[in-house]
């Protein structure tokens, strides 16, 4: 700041400040009156005496330049005798021009409302002519006090404030008579022949920051930034000898939302109840970045800015003009973002992106259920995000863009926080052909979607409106979509799907002229199901048929209103019983065949690019401490579970035989200790076996490393996978099935009784070094191990699993608390176990209890149903439902949607989720619909393909044909977790994605469902024929005759679900489907006649049940729930 000096010149003004821009602010000549002893008078400021008392002021810079300047306003009473002063006042105000004129014309209370300023102290702030970026900051300073401040009609200025040193009278005037004061009002007296000074400081201030940071540094707190007076109160602390800057924070708050704005950005939201955070603490929401066409940037974070006219956040990048600003409007928070161009020559953006830093981030001692998960569609106009709490709990914090506004890209970048140490933050990009081309520069980088720029021209600005509002549910979320002008789409059975299934699009919408068109139509056949319109609610709702011949990703655009677009993101597959033979021949195909290495018999990753096979030899593209994915852990254990499992479905000889091999040559006596040495069925780590073994514990990090618990499970899934291979192909295998069986009950043993009697190499031991407290991919098979020992008659060892299993059902029902707990601080990994101690505690729930609290399990039918209600939560809020991509729709989200979505849980959550929407009480009809699509999922992670396609979309080749990617990289351009660029955000690994499928084979069902919403939907299955009562109509109008032919590609399960209570289970063990048929009567009498096939030795065992006790007959059987023998043929079922 410089005090520039009138060279003792006659002015129409008073002081005359230059901003740090060379801006003058020229002060409008300050007035004083006062009412002394019930005199109202004006003063002249030049020491003249009125009635005995005389004024006289200074302006002045401050020292050692500090930048701002000191006024002093001096009253000196000459007289004899003490005078009382009810009212003092200064007329403070900014010539609107160097010739502004003096005459007052009337006062009104602060604010021009009726309501005055009534708070314990104030200070100003004015605008000034030529300067819109900064105001001149008036404050009272030491013991100088606003008492009142009142508006003031001054001709010549642009602003001005009637200032009240004492108010002890005016607060008696006419106009107050109503009012009631808060804050004291003083009159004071001043001796005779004596003096007193009051002062203030001028200042200028850019933004909310710097308004609050000089107040701060002498002892006040900003309560408003408005033009003109705003309250101010003392700190009631020390002052600091070094001031430091403060933010600038205010608060919006009604009854739906509670928000803090801290410096322009939103820095705190929740609601006004409280509840979880929905705002990283460290990261303020609100910041724009663009670039230019010439490759600059430019970015609002960290800046300071200014306050624009109407209270935004102003920020100035050349011609380029950024400001953004938050309001509330009932129930909802509104974000504006504004760009203009204030020069005289277009302006290209090729990137205009906002950061979205939710409360997301997860650490060790971190309560998951105060972290959000941020579930975002980027689908050009059909765009949203919604974040949801981990632990599922509402509401639900929704993000809708205005109408007129696209989301084109989304990617991650380094940015600083508040403290200035740089983090990955997602960002939403309203342009994004920069980013686009740049991702192209990258190894393995694109991006689909369509992008582009934003011209602004000379003189153009642009606004966008981002609407924030808490939902209850999913439900409302989509409601508030559609009434936002967006559309709701759901799609059955999933967005990845089967070349020989035909998806229902389902899209809600406000709109009359909905169409959908596809990327390659010449292979993709789209058809109008059924239209219909709520006119109450002015919803429109279309059902679309789509199919895809054409292998790989599918786009399909949604066309509506005037011009808008919307993005789904499809993938189309091999039908699935193609894909699992496919999967499984891969595997066996990369088995290392040579007795003289060391992990003969391993079943090798694969370089799915360059065709390379790995091992203990060779790591490839594979460093560091990653290497263990090669031979162990779960990525190397994985391949093995999923051959296994599949074989027990689906045996093929040459895939036994292999794995086989892979079990008695590698596992038995390397990786997993044999039962003739100490610490039998013991399972080794990282990095292999063979490294381990050759210890010979010569230091503290040399102990027996058999304590990855996470390992022991899908061992045993092998081992009890070949037993049930060898009992129904005992010439393939070369041990007795009761040998197999043995090995995997030795393998649970080992997994419970171990942490509590081995030395580990762990620093301290955590939680999940027990194995009761964490869920484990493919534990759930200890059930089915029990199920086998007790029928093979050894009920000992059938108890001492069963013991151990119940424990962990009983802390998982009655005592956990953080479900997302794992080898890291979040991880989704939990949600197969959640959900088969939910099925396991429905049978053992205790029907007669204690009280002493020494029973070893104790957990009731209640307490089940809650667990099952907590963990189904869990795992819908950590999972992609409303979203519109084969990538995250149905897959599981670990923190963010940015990176690893498609993961192993992908499917063996959405096994669960089946589970419950299968038998849970309730309706079932959206649950399954999630979890539908959340099994088929991961399949488009499956590189293969036919002759016509050279077997696969991903990499080409009949020698990639199986081959798979252990998870799918959203982004532009990214890196794998295991070190490599993804290529088109496709891993060139397999990784531990074997253990999706493994889910998928437990999950595989045709299931028949009557949905509300998209009529009869038939899941793993084609209907080869139709007769009678059209789709949707009530079989009550004649009979309706359905054939269909599964194609889950296992076969055996079927479920028919014609509302919240008529369910029909039928599970089928030693055979499979061929065929079902459907026979539903006009009288309500139903036959299902089913096609058996493949049963061992002719035999298998049928299981059929109804939830609500319904009775059916089986041949001569009759009840709600039969088992009966079974033989290749047909068999009905009537009810």
């Amino acid at each position: 700041m410089q005090l520039v000096n009138d060279d003792g010149n006659p002015a129409p003004h008073g002081p005359v400040l230059l901003d740090p821009d060379g801006v003058a602010c020229a002060l409008a000549p300050v007035r004083v009156g006062a009412l002394v002893n019930g005199t109202t008078f004006s003063l002249p400021a030049d020491g003249t005496a009125a009635h005995g008392l005389a004024a006289s002021a200074d302006c002045a810079p401050a020292e050692n330049d500090d930048p701002y300047a000191r006024y002093t306003l001096t009253l000196r009473n000459d007289g004899d005798d003490a005078l009382t002063i009810d009212d003092l006042y200064l007329d403070l105000g900014v010539a609107a021009s160097a010739a502004g004129a003096d005459s007052a014309a009337g006062t009104a209370p602060a604010g021009g409302s009726a309501e005055p300023l009534d708070t314990p102290d104030a200070y100003l702030l004015l605008p000034y002519a030529g300067q819109s970026g900064r105001r001149l900051l008036v404050m009272p300073y030491d013991t100088t006090q606003f008492d009142l401040c009142e508006p003031l009609a001054l001709a010549g200025t642009s602003i001005a404030v009637r200032c009240y040193l004492r108010a002890a009278a005016r607060r008696h005037a006419a106009e107050y008579a109503t009012h009631h004061w808060v804050n004291p009002a003083r009159s004071f007296t001043l001796a005779p022949h004596r003096a007193a000074s009051f002062t203030l400081l001028l200042a200028f201030a850019a933004s909310e920051h710097d308004a609050a940071s000089f107040l701060v540094r002498f002892a006040e707190t900003p309560l408003g930034y408005e033009d003109g007076a705003n309250g101010m109160q003392s700190l009631y602390h020390f002052l600091l000898d070094d001031p430091k800057s403060i933010h600038a924070s205010r608060d919006m708050v009604n009854g739906s939302v509670s928000a803090t704005i801290t410096d322009g950005r939103l820095a705190s939201l929740t609601t006004p109840t409280g509840g979880i955070e929905a705002i990283d603490p460290d990261m303020g929401f609100g910041d724009a970045s663009v670039t230019y066409a010439d490759g600059r940037s430019y970015s609002t974070i960290g800046q300071g800015g200014h306050r624009g006219e109407h209270g935004e956040s102003v920020f100035r990048d050349g011609p380029l003009t950024i400001g953004f600003d938050f309001a509330l409007d009932g129930g909802t928070l509104r974000y504006t973002l504004g760009l203009s161009n204030t020069g005289d020559a277009p302006v290209r953006l090729d990137d205009v992106n906002i950061p979205v830093p939710l409360n997301s981030r997860m650490a060790w001692g971190v309560d998951a259920s105060q972290r959000m998960i941020r579930h975002t569609q980027v689908a050009g106009d059909n765009s949203f995000f919604l974040a949801t709490p981990s632990d599922g709990k509402p509401p639900y914090l929704l993000c809708v863009p205005g109408d007129g506004m696209r989301w084109e890209l989304f990617d991650m970048a380094p940015l600083p926080d508040r403290t200035g140490a740089k983090r990955d933050m997602y960002r939403i990009h309203l342009y994004g052909a920069g980013a686009a081309a740049e991702a192209a520069t990258h190894e393995g980088g694109r991006w689909r979607l369509p992008t582009t720029s934003l011209t602004l021209g000379a003189g153009e600005s642009r606004r966008f409106v981002f609407d924030l509002l808490w939902v209850p549910d999913y439900d409302q979320a989509r409601a508030e979509l559609v009434r936002h002008g967006k559309l709701d789409v759901q799609a059955v059975p999933g967005y990845t799907l089967p070349r020989d299934a035909e998806a229902r699009i389902l899209v809600d919408s406000r709109y009359e002229n909905v169409s959908l068109t596809a990327e390659h139509p010449d292979s993709t056949a789209i058809r109008m199901i059924s239209e219909r319109t709520d006119e109450s609610a002015g919803v429109h709702r279309r059902i679309f048929g789509v199919r895809l011949d054409r292998l790989g990703e599918n786009l399909l655009t949604l066309h509506y209103g005037d011009g808008k677009v919307g993005w789904l993101e499809m993938f189309s597959t091999l039908p699935v019983g193609e894909l699992i033979e496919s999967r499984a021949d891969y595997i066996a195909r990369c088995q290392k065949n040579d007795p003289d290495v060391w992990y003969d018999g391993l079943l090798q990753e694969r370089n799915t690019r360059t065709g390379a096979l790995l091992n203990p030899d060779n790591y490839d593209e594979i460093k560091g401490w990653r290497i263990y994915e090669v031979t162990c852990d779960d990525p190397g254990l994985s391949k093995p579970a999923f051959l296994a499992a599949k074989n027990a479905e689906r045996p093929v000889e040459s895939q036994v035989r292999a794995l086989d091999r892979y079990l008695t040559k590698f596992v038995w006596g390397g990786l997993q200790r044999t039962d003739a040495e100490e610490w039998p069925y013991g399972v080794y780590g990282v990095p292999d076996w063979k490294n381990l073994r050759d210890q010979r514990n010569l230091n503290g990090n040399e102990q027996l490393h058999i304590g990855r618990l996470w390992d022991f499970p899908h061992v045993a899934l092998a081992w009890f996978m070949m037993y049930r291979i060898a009992v129904r192909n005992p010439q393939w295998v070369s041990l007795p099935a009761t040998e197999y069986l043995k090995r995997a009950w030795g393998t649970f043993v080992a997994m419970y009784r171990y942490p509590d009697e081995v030395g580990y190499d762990y620093e301290s031991k955590l939680d999940n070094t027990t194995p009761y407290k964490t869920g484990y991919y493919n534990e759930l098979v200890i059930a089915d191990v029990i199920d086998a020992l007790r029928a093979e008659g050894e009920t000992t060892k059938a108890a001492q699993l069963d013991a151990y299993w119940n424990h962990k059902a009983d802390f998982l029902i009655r005592q956990a608390k953080d479900l997302f707990g794992s080898e890291y601080a979040f991880d989704t990994t939990g949600f197969e176990t959640t959900q088969a101690v939910v099925d396991w505690g429905r049978g053992h729930a205790m029907r007669v209890w204690n009280t002493d609290g020494r029973s070893v399990t104790s957990y009731r039918a209640g307490d089940v149903e809650r667990f099952d209600r907590y963990q189904r939560a869990c795992n819908v809020a950590c999972r992609g439902w409303l979203e519109n991509g084969f990538y995250i729709t149905g897959s599981d989200i670990r923190n963010d949607t940015m990176q690893y979505t498609l993961s192993y849980m992908s499917q063996m959550g959405g096994w669960s989720l089946l589970e419950d929407a299968l038998y849970a009480d309730g309706s079932p009809f959206k649950l399954l619909r999630l979890a539908y699509a959340s099994l088929l999922s991961s399949w488009a992670l499956i590189n293969a393909g036919d002759e016509e396609s050279d077997y696969g979309y991903w990499f080409p080749g009949a020698a990639n044909q199986g081959a798979s990617s252990g998870g799918f990289e959203p982004l532009p351009y990214a890196t794998t977790w295991l070190g490599q660029p993804a290529d088109r955000g496709y891993w060139i690994y397999g990784c531990e994605t074997d253990l999706g499928y493994c889910g998928y084979l437990r999950g595989a069902s045709l299931v028949v469902a009557d949905d509300p919403d998209f009529g009869r939907v038939v899941y793993g299955g084609v209907e080869t024929a139709r007769q009678g009562a059209k789709a949707g109509d009530d079989p009550a109008e004649g009979t309706r005759v359905t054939r269909i032919a599964p194609t889950d590609g296992v076969n055996r399960q079927l479920h028919l679900l014609r509302s919240d209570t008529d369910r029909v289970h039928v599970l089928l063990a030693d055979a499979r489907f061929a065929e079902v048929t459907l026979e539903e009567f006009g009288h309500g009498r139903t036959a299902i006649t089913l096609e058996i096939a493949d049963a061992i030795d002719g035999r298998a065992t049928l299981r059929a049940f109804t939830h609500d006790g319904t009775p059916m007959t089986i041949g001569r059987s009759t009840g709600a729930d039969l088992t009966v023998p079974l033989r290749d043929g047909k068999v009905t079922i009537t009810l």
